[in-house]
C-alpha cells in the first residue's frame, strides 16, 4: 500500500516538479511512513493524513513559499524532450534505413522510459520483494529462448529454405507468424509495463528487451522479402545485440542505488 501511495505522489508531481524536489520529497515520505510505523501507526492512517495523491501535490504547489510560475519551466522542459524524441524518431524511420533507424530507436527507448517512470525518483522508496525476483526470472528465462529460436531461425532455417527455393512458398505465411509474434510482444510489452509503473523495476529490462525482439522481426520480414540474399540476414538481431550494453549501464546504476540483489 505505501509502495502504490508514493508512485501515485510521484505521478501527480511529475509534470509539475522536476526530479530532485520528487526524490526529495518521496525520500522524506518514506522516512515517515517507517518511523510512524516503528510507532504503531497504519500505512492506512498515514495515507489518511496526507490525502489523495493530486491533492497532496497540489497542496505542495500552492504552499508557502511556492510560485507556482517556477513550476512552468519543468512542464515545458519535459514537454519538450517528449516531442523532441517524437520528432526524432519519427524522422529518423522517414530518412535512414530500417536497421538504422531500428537501432536508434532500440537505443532511445530505455533512456525515455526510464525518464517517464521516474525510476530516478522513485528507486530509495521501492521494496525489493522476492516476487518482484521470481516474474523477472520467469520472463527472462522466456525472452531467452525466444531469442534463441528466432537466431537458429534466421542463421540455419532461413537459409535452407531459401538455398533449396522454397522461400516464395513459405515467405507469406511466415510473415504472418511473425506479425502476430509481433502483436503479442507489444501486449506482453505493455503488461511489463505496467508491471514496471507499479514498482518493478526489474521489468524495465524485459520492457526493453520485448522492443529490441520487436525491432528485429520488422527487420526479419523486411529481409525474408530477399531471403535469398543470406548475408543480409546477420543484421536482423543487431537491435537486441545492442541494447545489452545499455541496459548493461542501467543495472550497474540501479544496482548502486541498492536495488537489484
Amino acid at each position: 500500500m505505501k509502495e502504490k501511495y508514493l508512485l501515485d505522489i510521484k505521478n501527480a508531481m511529475f509534470w509539475h516538479f522536476n526530479s530532485s524536489e520528487i526524490k526529495d520529497t518521496l525520500e522524506e515520505l518514506n522516512a515517515h511512513f517507517q518511523s510512524a510505523r516503528s510507532s504503531g501507526i497504519t500505512d492506512t492512517d498515514i495515507i489518511q493524513q496526507y490525502g489523495a495523491p493530486s491533492a497532496f501535490a497540489k497542496e505542495l504547489m500552492d504552499g508557502p513559499g511556492t510560485n507556482n510560475i517556477k513550476r512552468k519551466p519543468a512542464f515545458f522542459i519535459k514537454s519538450f524532450f517528449l516531442a523532441a524524441y517524437t520528432i526524432f524518431t519519427l524522422f529518423s524511420f522517414l530518412l535512414l534505413p530500417l536497421n538504422t533507424a531500428s537501432c536508434i530507436f532500440v537505443l532511445c527507448c530505455p533512456f525515455i522510459i526510464w525518464f517517464l517512470a521516474g525510476n530516478t525518483c522513485i528507486l530509495p522508496v521501492l521494496e525489493n520483494t522476492a516476487g518482484k525476483k521470481q516474474l523477472y526470472a520467469r520472463s527472462q528465462v522466456l525472452t531467452i529462448l525466444l531469442f534463441i529460436f528466432l537466431q537458429l531461425s534466421a542463421y540455419f532455417i532461413i537459409p535452407d529454405v531459401a538455398n533449396k527455393g522454397h522461400i516464395a512458398n513459405f515467405g507469406k505465411p511466415l510473415s504472418y507468424v511473425i506479425y502476430l509474434l509481433i502483436f503479442i510482444l507489444l501486449l506482453s510489452a505493455l503488461l511489463f509495463l505496467k508491471k514496471m509503473l507499479d514498482g518493478n523495476i526489474y521489468m524495465f529490462y524485459i520492457v526493453i528487451q520485448d522492443i529490441s525482439i520487436i525491432a528485429s522481426l520488422f527487420l526479419y520480414i523486411n529481409f525474408l522479402k530477399n531471403a535469398e540474399t543470406i548475408e543480409n540476414l546477420e543484421y536482423i538481431f543487431t537491435p537486441c545485440l545492442i541494447c545489452i550494453p545499455v541496459l548493461l549501464g542501467y543495472w550497474i546504476y540501479t544496482k548502486k542505488n541498492n536495488y537489484l540483489l
